[in-house]
C-alpha cells in the first residue's frame, strides 16, 4: 500500500507547529523504501520511543532459548544485529537532522 501520497497530504493539511514530518518521499531506485524527514514534534517523539523500541528487541530476542537458538544461531545473531542497527540508523540520522 502507497502511503507516501496520504503522508505528503496529511502533512499539509495540518499547521507546522503539530506536523510530525517534513517531507515524505519515495525512494526511486527502491520502491519499498520511504524517506522520511521528521519535524522537532516527530524527533521528541522519535526520542521518547527509542529507549522503549530497543527494550522490546532485547525482550523478543532474549526469550528465545539458547537450545532453540542453536540450528538458527547465525540467522538470529544477524537478525539482533540488523534490529539493533536499524534503531541506531534512525536515532542517528534524526540527530543529524535536527541540527541541519
Amino acid at each position: 500500500m502507497d502511503i507516501s501520497g496520504a503522508a505528503r497530504y496529511h502533512d499539509i493539511s495540518r499547521s507546522p507547529e503539530t506536523r510530525w514530518t517534513r517531507q515524505v518521499e519515495r525512494n526511486n531506485s527502491d520502491k519499498r523504501f520511504v524517506s522520511v524527514t521528521l519535524a522537532a514534534r516527530g524527533r521528541k517523539l522519535l526520542k521518547l520511543a527509542t529507549p522503549v523500541a530497543r527494550e522490546i528487541v532485547n525482550r523478543v530476542m532474549l526469550s528465545i532459548s539458547e537450545g532453540d537458538a542453536v540450528p538458527l544461531e547465525k540467522s538470529l545473531r544477524v537478525l539482533r544485529q540488523n534490529a539493533h542497527d536499524g534503531l541506531e540508523h534512525v536515532a542517528k540520522h534524526s540527530q543529524r537532522r535536527q541540527t541541519d
